[in-house]
């Protein structure tokens, strides 16, 4: 990883203008993004509509996959073995996500629902966020630090689960949080903490500003894993 700050080095003694995109900087851009969205998340809808028991399990294996990407993503074997669990949890995520709403759908249609239409958009805004999107954000974390090795195969999948991000992200944003039954939101936005001293707090982040910053961190996840560039194999020389 020494070449990392190769061209800033070079930019420095020959008195160029430093890029902007150097991997240095697209690799620290990516982590960074990718935690600020975790972050945002629980903050925003997370703590306060899905069970903690669920959420502590997710950050658990976002954190230990983390950190066998940090220490032993370099190993050809961790590598292979990593690279196997982020493909397995990446297409069962989506596949497990497609299946309730197709599922649904035929349930829906079979029972003779009149409001067919309404039960069915409710079922998928309330997915997407609560099934698809949790486990994807963690893994941008994880894909994050993978993209230290710029592997080829590695760089492909961070792209790709951070096209799907953006994707859930604006739907969350734009579709989701707005969604409303009888005048009441189907997804909190607002939690009460435990109380410290016999006092508790309100934590309601949800406005335009969070929303945009939620939206912008995964746009410049997916702009910064597009600029990365891919080491040459040297096994092929």
């Amino acid at each position: 990883m020494s070449d990392i700050t190769e061209s800033t080095k070079k930019a420095e003694k020959t008195g160029e203008r430093k890029p902007r995109f150097t991997t240095e900087n697209c690799l620290n851009g990516m982590l960074a993004a990718s935690v600020l969205q975790i972050v945002l998340a629980l903050l925003l809808y997370l703590l306060a509509s899905v069970k903690m028991e669920l959420l502590l399990i997710e950050t658990a294996v976002g954190v230990a996959l983390t950190l066998s990407a940090y220490f032993k993503a370099d190993e050809r074997v961790p590598c292979i073995l990593l690279r196997v669990i982020n493909i397995f949890l990446l297409c069962g995520v989506l596949a497990f996500g497609i299946g309730i709403i197709v599922a649904s759908y035929f349930m829906l249609a079979s029972s003779g629902e009149p409001n067919l239409q309404i039960e069915y958009s409710q079922i998928i805004w309330i997915i997407l966020p609560f099934i698809v999107l949790p486990p994807l954000l963690f893994l941008q974390t994880v894909f994050a630090i993978t993209a230290r090795y710029r592997r080829r195969f590695d760089l492909v999948l961070a792209r790709i689960n951070g096209i799907l991000v953006l994707a859930l992200s604006l739907i969350l944003c734009f579709i989701s949080l707005e969604y409303r039954q009888g005048g009441e939101r189907l997804i909190l936005t607002s939690f009460t903490t435990p109380k410290v001293f016999g006092y508790d707090f309100t934590i309601a982040i949800d406005n335009i500003i969070t929303r945009a910053v939620f939206c912008v961190c995964s746009i410049a996840y997916v702009v910064f894993a597009f600029k990365l560039r891919s080491m040459p194999d040297k096994s092929k020389k």
